[in-house]
């Protein structure tokens, strides 16, 4: 919630596609670590 926040600022002001657009490449990025710290959680605990 903390990243929609930042990036908000700079999508004042602009079209309604392009803070979608925004939005949704902050979504998918925030998506992508959390799958990637599923993994690595996985994998640290199939190590112990």
């Amino acid at each position: 919630m903390t990243r929609v926040h930042r990036t908000a600022p700079s999508l004042e002001g602009q079209s309604v596609a392009v803070i979608e657009a925004r939005l949704k490449e902050e979504e998918d990025d925030i998506l992508k670590q959390l799958h990637t710290l599923d993994d690595r959680l996985g994998e640290w605990q199939r190590a112990d």
